[in-house]
């Protein structure tokens, strides 16, 4: 009897879940992040924004509201990064900020609905990104994982 108990007791702390898809990813970041669909880059690019004036040309630019964050004080301390995936051939991508690992900015490029029967995109060539507020500092590149291609770009950053 007692074997038995041990036998279901290995079992059972043997059985433990495999670790899910969002905990194996990098560590992540609660900080304020927005997608847009229109940013205006041919090719994947990483841009970082280190000050209201810049985030103010930037945004005139790209034709993106500069009250895109709640905030309309600058952060101390903090930059705002554009992780752009280029250009791409319907409304139905999106860019996702992953977190940051080892000194990388992490993102990945995503199709929405992917494999949805019958979903139906606009056919207009998009280019999208994910704007990033972070922490200023430390950040040497940027990976922009894009799995359609079967690939990633990675960008060196100043």
């Amino acid at each position: 009897m007692i074997w038995r108990g041990i036998l279901i007791l290995a079992v059972l702390l043997g059985c433990t879940p495999a670790p899910s898809e969002s905990s194996q990813r990098a560590e992540s970041f609660d900080y304020p992040q927005r997608q847009i669909s229109q940013c205006g880059y041919l090719h994947a690019a990483v841009e970082r924004l280190a000050t209201a004036q810049q985030w103010q040309q930037w945004a005139a630019s790209h034709g993106v509201k500069s009250a895109l964050f709640d905030s309309q004080v600058w952060p101390v301390g903090e930059r705002r990064w554009v992780i752009a995936a280029g250009s791409k051939p319907h409304a139905g991508y999106r860019v996702v900020f992953d977190g940051s690992e080892n000194g990388q900015l992490l993102a990945t490029v995503e199709l929405v609905g992917a494999g949805e029967p019958g979903r139906m995109y606009a056919q207009v060539i998009t280019s999208p990104c994910v704007i990033v507020q972070l922490p200023a500092g430390g950040f040497r590149r940027a990976v922009l994982r894009d799995d359609e291609l079967r690939g990633e770009s990675v960008l060196l950053l100043d």
